[in-house]
């Protein structure tokens, strides 16, 4: 634990966050949430967001930092998923430089369970990336209570501590 005087703390000059997007929109090691009603194109919008991080191209009209970017979906079929990022793709018109972009199609991944929870962070570990979209989040969580959703944030908190990750929950 690492405690502080209120004088320490004013004197303590720690290096500046990277802003991923422009404006302060997200900052690297911290995390996002992107909600809206159910059928609003909020999964395709975090796709777009995925394509542009990897690629290092405007967002929304706010400029990124190229990413390593991890999507991990549970929504629809891989099939189906794969048909909208192959669309998205060739939307932005542009490669994705290699081992920037990764996808995940996972059923029953709830991130509100220890062994989920252990196998996302392994792959995070084995993968680095700069950022983790998680879509979404009614997927990832056993059950809406309150523990569930108490044990999701806190499996969030764990990948940005231990790993350095920026983590978007849609």
């Amino acid at each position: 634990m690492d405690i502080q005087s209120y004088q320490e703390l004013l004197l303590w000059r720690p290096q500046p966050l990277k802003a991923l997007v422009a404006n302060g929109i997200l900052y690297e090691q911290t995390k996002a949430v992107l909600f809206g009603d159910p059928k609003l194109g909020k999964s395709l919008l975090a796709q777009q967001l995925a394509f542009c991080l990897a690629r290092g191209q405007a967002f929304l009209g706010f400029n990124t930092m190229p990413c390593k970017v991890l999507y991990l979906q549970s929504e629809i079929s891989r099939i189906l998923f794969k048909e909208r990022v192959e669309a998205t793709g060739k939307g932005i018109g542009q490669a994705i430089p290699n081992g920037q972009l990764y996808f995940s199609t996972m059923f029953g991944f709830h991130l509100d369970k220890d062994a989920a929870s252990t196998d996302l962070a392994k792959e995070v570990g084995r993968l680095k990336p700069d950022v983790v979209i998680l879509d979404p989040k009614y997927k990832l969580v056993s059950s809406n209570d309150e523990n569930s959703i108490i044990r999701l944030t806190d499996t969030i908190d764990k990948l940005i501590s231990n790993f350095g990750v920026t983590v978007i929950l849609i």
